[in-house]
């Protein structure tokens, strides 16, 4: 039976580390800038067009509409909206502008699934592979049913929501089908629905994270880590957006720096959601792959000799592999004087110094290793027999790591293929007695 991992305090620093890092080098602040003008660029056209059909479809009053969206404040304040219904209004029917704005919408927020697309490839290192002409009208239709889904349920709840909380005959004087609903279905709208109403949105929003995080991806990560991620980013977004609206009053500026108010904050907290959404993408990939990430890590670890104090603080957190190590079978202990390996032989581990330090030999030199180094990775990489022995200099623990396992992080950290070209490089200037390097 397999032993369970514990996850210590230690390792959550160093995965929220690596999290952080990662974060960093694949730029996914810029793909939440992108997201975030995506967003705004093909959120409004889309409600327009909305606005359009109720109008012409549903034969929807414009006091009506207005009384519906009473309470999304940045439609009130950012948007002329009584000028564009009455606009609406003015057209006998749905002509070329009706048409021409509907594929703007759905062009720009096919544009915003594209980079949300591009965010989750940096993340998952997943390549986009061409697909079948099937394939591509199939996943067309799935964004438009998103976007269509997302945009009606948004509609409805921002609809009921309002209904319920102000019952006004003057709305319903101009709104004959909203009164025969409430006639025929007077359950569906009572009181006791407004709390399903406000959730609605927030629970298709997690839904939707969730959806992309597993099927997204590519690399079908276990829905366990998917909801709680999902459930993550979601109530550190309502936390988030909850403290803006409380400390921030737009309300209380004229009307001009109250449409540009609305307009930055409603980016900003775009801007915030697509941060949150990429920081949580990149977390279910260190959990997926963390073993791997931390003896990338630790090869990476800098010297003793290092006097830069991020470069000390880095060291001390990552120098203890706690996650690692729960395998006992992959530590191996060695008394002082103990020999690990003998040249001559081949190998297909690399081993990292836990505790103690070693001393490895050749014909013509001595090398110390001490806690945080790795060794026996040059005829790993080469697939040839070893040319020196190591014995242990104290009494230490070595940490067993497959060849396998080693070789294949240089798809996931390119500092560590730097890294190991530049011991490769060292390793032959020390065996030929080179004083240049010859291989970077």
């Amino acid at each position: 039976m397999k032993k369970r991992k514990k996850i210590s305090f230690l390792t959550a620093i160093q995965a929220s580390i690596i999290t952080g890092s990662l974060f960093t080098q694949n730029d996914l602040g810029s793909c939440a800038a992108a997201c975030a003008f995506g967003f705004l660029l093909s959120f409004f056209p889309v409600i327009m067009l909305s606005f359009t059909i109720l109008v012409e479809v549903a034969h929807a009053s414009k006091d009506v509409i207005l009384q519906l969206v009473s309470e999304a404040s940045p439609f009130k304040t950012a948007v002329d909206l009584s000028g564009i219904l009455d606009s609406i209004s003015g057209a006998k029917k749905i002509g070329i502008m009706e048409l021409i704005l509907g594929a703007w919408a759905f062009w720009m927020a096919r544009n915003l699934f594209l980079y949300v697309t591009k965010g989750i490839s940096k993340i998952f290192h997943t390549v986009s592979k061409s697909q079948k002409i099937l394939n591509r009208i199939l996943g067309f239709a799935i964004e438009v049913i998103i976007i269509l889904g997302a945009t009606l349920l948004i509609l409805i709840s921002i609809s009921a929501r309002t209904i319920l909380r102000a019952m006004k005959p003057s709305i319903f004087a101009s709104a004959p089908l909203l009164q025969k609903l409430t006639e025929i279905l007077p359950t569906v709208f009572s009181s006791s629905t407004l709390t399903i109403l406000k959730s609605a949105p927030f629970l298709f929003l997690f839904a939707l994270i969730l959806f992309v995080y597993r099927f997204f991806s590519g690399t079908k990560p276990a829905w366990k880590i998917c909801l709680i991620s999902a459930f993550l980013c979601t109530s550190s977004f309502l936390a988030t957006a909850f403290a803006l609206n409380l400390f921030l009053d737009i309300n209380r500026y004229s009307i001009i720096y109250g449409v540009l108010g609305n307009l930055v904050i409603l980016l900003f907290e775009v801007r915030i959601f697509f941060t949150l959404f990429f920081a949580f993408g990149e977390f279910i990939f260190v959990h997926q792959y963390f073993d791997k990430l931390l003896i990338a890590e630790l090869y990476l670890l800098p010297g003793y000799d290092e006097k830069n104090i991020f470069s000390s603080i880095r060291r001390m957190l990552f120098i203890r592999p706690d996650a690692l190590a729960y395998d006992k079978s992959k530590v191996h202990h060695f008394n002082k004087g103990e020999t690990i390996f003998d040249a001559g032989g081949f190998s297909e581990k690399v081993f990292y110094i836990s505790r103690g330090s070693v001393i490895e030999q050749a014909e013509n030199r001595i090398e110390y290793h001490e806690r945080g180094s790795f060794f026996g990775e040059i005829p790993c990489i080469l697939n040839c027999q070893r040319k020196t022995s190591v014995i242990a200099n104290s009494d230490c623990d070595v940490l067993e790591i497959d060849s396998e396992i080693f070789k294949s992080l240089s798809s996931l950290n390119s500092a560590f293929s730097a890294k190991v070209l530049s011991s490769l490089s060292s390793d032959f200037n020390k065996l030929y007695g080179r004083a240049e390097t010859f291989l970077i």
